[in-house]
């Protein structure tokens, strides 16, 4: 069993400012099995050999608009927040106007 610690370790909160608190006009909110898909999608463009099994396992949507994705391992979790390309890769194929916050 992992602990909250662990699990709190694999978590990443990603805003998005077209999204807060609903869509803007012309989108379409998306589900919580839509966000893993979208996010493993952006995920699979930036693998590397550090980061080869990275996925999203579960998301939470949060009433600002925002996403808490939780993350199948700590290291694609430390990687997107402390490698600024990386971090700006993801949000390129997951959304240009998305952030990354810890």
């Amino acid at each position: 069993m992992l602990s909250r610690g662990g699990v709190k370790a694999r978590q990443l909160i990603i805003d998005d400012n077209t999204m807060e608190p609903k869509p803007a006009e012309g989108q379409i909110a998306l589900s919580s099995a839509e966000l893993i898909v979208k996010a493993n999608i952006a995920l699979e463009a930036i693998q590397s050999d550090s980061t080869p099994n990275a996925k999203v396992v579960a998301v939470t949507k949060l009433c600002n608009g925002g996403v808490l994705f939780e993350f199948n391992d700590r290291c694609i979790t430390d990687k997107l927040w402390d490698d600024t390309n990386m971090r700006e890769q993801f949000i390129a194929h997951y959304s240009a106007t998305a952030t990354i916050k810890p």
